[in-house]
C-alpha cells in the first residue's frame, strides 16, 4: 500500500452504497439515483487524486466503478434512453443537439481508460503518476458533473414528458438485462 501522505491522518473513505435494483422499476428514476452515486464517487476521486484518502481496496473500488458500473450506466443511456427519446421527442425538442451536449462517447471512454489506467498503477504501488492521475482525474469529475447535471436538469424531465409507459416497461427491462436480472419484476 501506499503511504499516505504527510500531514493529518487518512480516514476511511464512505463509500456510496450501491443503487436498490428495484428501482429499475421506475427506470428514469435509477438514473437518478445512479447520477447521485456518481456525484459521491466524485467525491471519493477527488480525495484520491488531492491524497486526502487513499487504500488499495479504495482504488480498486474506484476502477470498478469506472470501468464496469459507468459502462452499464452509459449503455442505459446510450443505448436505450437515447434511442428512445430520439422515437418520442418532437423536432422542437431538437433532442440531437441536447444529447450530443450530455455526453461524448469518445471522450468519456477516454478518460475513464486513462484514469483506470492510472488507478492501477497507484495501486500497484506506482507513486510516479500521482500528479498525472489528479489532472486526469480532476478533468474527469468535471465531465462527469456536467454531464450528471445535464442529463438530471433537461434530458430525464424531457424523458418523463414524452417517453411512453411501454418505453418505459421496455427500458427497465433491457436494463435489468443488462445487469443479469430476470427480465421480468418479480411479484
Amino acid at each position: 500500500m501506499v503511504p499516505p501522505p504527510a500531514g493529518p491522518p487518512v480516514r476511511a473513505p464512505v463509500r456510496p452504497r450501491a443503487v436498490p435494483l428495484e428501482l429499475l422499476a421506475r427506470p428514469l428514476d435509477f438514473l437518478v439515483a445512479e447520477h447521485q452515486r456518481q456525484k459521491e464517487m466524485c467525491l471519493l476521486l477527488e480525495a484520491v487524486a488531492d491524497g486526502r484518502e487513499w487504500g488499495k481496496g479504495l482504488a480498486e473500488h474506484l476502477v470498478l466503478f469506472l470501468t464496469d458500473e459507468m459502462a452499464l450506466h452509459r449503455a442505459d443511456e446510450e443505448d436505450d434512453l437515447f434511442d428512445l427519446m430520439r422515437r418520442r421527442c418532437s423536432r422542437d425538442d431538437d433532442i440531437g443537439s441536447l444529447i450530443h451536449r450530455v455526453w461524448s462517447p469518445e471522450q468519456a471512454d477516454e478518460e475513464v481508460q486513462l484514469s483506470t489506467h492510472l488507478l492501477d498503477r497507484l495501486a500497484s504501488n506506482r507513486t510516479d503518476c500521482r500528479e498525472a492521475f489528479a489532472e486526469r482525474a480532476h478533468r474527469y469529475v468535471a465531465l462527469l458533473r456536467l454531464h450528471v447535471a445535464y442529463t438530471n436538469g433537461i434530458l430525464i424531465p424531457l424523458g418523463r414528458r414524452r417517453l411512453r409507459s411501454s418505453d418505459l416497461a421496455g427500458l427497465a427491462k433491457r436494463m435489468r438485462r443488462r445487469r443479469g436480472l430476470p427480465s421480468q419484476i418479480p411479484g
